[in-house]
């Protein structure tokens, strides 16, 4: 009996059968068949482009970057547009700078100051750009005294040096070059501005207090109360009694600044100033808008 890993008894014919060049060779594709038998290759099928594809292609090869930066501009005058579209225009601009802080200083009620004086004077100011709405932005800065920063020390109040040169910079550009010319101010500040006669950068007050307006000379007396022919006494006006604008110190002087020569002839800062002078004549005649 030969054994079973005896391969001398298999034929030839068995040995082809279990080659491997025979068991894993790979079988031909229709196409490889078609070849081999002298058949023709056949042609790939190729998808004609659509003629908007065709002219998209073309226009982008010669007009690529003028497109992109035309779309670009697009997107710019867009965005601006929407942005002019929704932007509050103010009616008036008014100033505060003292030595109170009004965003956290409190009245009775436990209000900041800032909110009631915001509202107070809201009703000196016309609808002057027609938009149907009166608007009124106050700015307010905070500039204490050398006193009142003592006092706030002796509190226990840190107070941030840093912080009050930055405000004395945005007051004095204000001041020079900014839209707030109707300015409630703290004595010391407008002392400080007004004592040398060639950069005072204030208006005479008497023009726009009212006509029949009596000057009291003393404290005491009954009458508008100047500082100086550039600035009226806060207390000594009917705003002293309104809301908010009975917690300034007393004190606290109204002036109207100047149009500056940087912007007084355009004609937005002109416009801006009329605005203001109205605005001041009815605060200080408490002629309020319904």
């Amino acid at each position: 009996m030969s054994d079973k890993n005896d391969r001398s008894d298999f034929t030839k014919n068995d040995d082809e059968r279990f080659s491997p060049d025979i068991v894993f060779k790979k079988r031909k594709t229709n196409t490889e068949d078609n070849i081999d038998n002298g058949g023709d290759v056949p042609k790939k099928e190729v998808k004609e482009k659509s003629k908007a594809r065709l002219w998209l292609e073309n226009f982008l090869y010669h007009y690529k970057w003028h497109s992109i930066i035309a779309l670009f501009l697009v997107v710019v005058i867009l965005f601006c547009t929407l942005q002019t579209c929704n932007k509050t225009t103010f009616d008036a601009y008014v100033l505060y700078a003292g030595g109170k802080n009004l965003r956290t200083f409190d009245d009775d009620a436990g209000e900041a100051v800032y909110k009631p004086v915001y509202d107070t004077l809201g009703t000196y100011v016309d609808d002057f750009d027609g938009d149907g709405n009166r608007y009124i932005s106050f700015l307010d800065i905070y500039l204490p005294s050398d006193s009142e920063i003592a006092a706030e020390e002796d509190d226990g109040n840190t107070i941030n040096p840093a912080l009050l040169k930055e405000n004395a910079d945005n007051f004095s550009q204000q001041v020079l070059y900014g839209d707030y010319y109707i300015c409630i101010i703290s004595e010391h500040l407008f002392t400080e501005w007004t004592k040398n006669e060639k950069n005072n950068p204030f208006m005479k007050i008497k023009p726009y207090l009212p006509e029949n307006a009596v000057i009291a000379d003393e404290k005491d007396d009954i009458g508008y109360r100047l500082a100086s022919e550039y600035g009226v006494y806060l207390s000594s006006t009917p705003l002293a009694e309104k809301s908010g604008f009975k917690y300034l110190p007393e004190d606290t002087v109204i002036c109207f600044r100047i149009l500056s020569q940087f912007t007084g002839g355009k004609k937005r800062a002109k416009e801006r100033y009329a605005n203001a002078e109205t605005t001041l004549r009815k605060m200080l005649s408490d002629e309020a808008f319904s």
